[in-house]
């Protein structure tokens, strides 16, 4: 599963669970890159939940978007990642070093009100 959701001017929620195959990632791509559109010092609450590898097919199809998942990412200024994997949350901390335009700070998943008050600030 892979949801897109636009909750406000400058705000998209993500969720991600399970196994992604291509017709998940293709419908998840469009429906983030229709959500960016405008977008300015974008804030973005990442779900990922029971994450399983993906299959090939999604990994194909993530590569197809790839130039526009890179013009999005400049639309962000924030990104709260709430997910209970130890090594996503890992990786997101290395994410945060090659990003240094996007502040990208990883929470529990019972930590939601937390992650929606580091959002908020400045």
């Amino acid at each position: 599963m892979f949801e897109v959701k636009k909750v406000g001017d400058n705000r998209i929620d993500m969720h991600i669970e399970g196994r992604l195959t291509a017709d998940d990632m293709k419908s998840g791509m469009e429906a983030l890159d229709t959500a960016c559109e405008g977008l300015a010092d974008g804030r973005m609450l990442y779900r990922l939940s029971d994450i399983k590898f993906p299959t090939f097919g999604a990994l194909a199809e993530e590569m197809k978007w790839l130039p526009k998942i890179l013009g999005n990412i400049g639309k962000f200024k924030r990104c709260a990642i709430l997910c209970d994997t130890g090594w996503i949350r890992s990786a997101a901390k290395l994410e945060n070093l090659i990003i240094p335009h996007v502040k990208i700070e990883t929470f529990r998943m019972d930590e939601v009100d937390e992650a929606e008050s580091w959002l908020a600030s400045n």
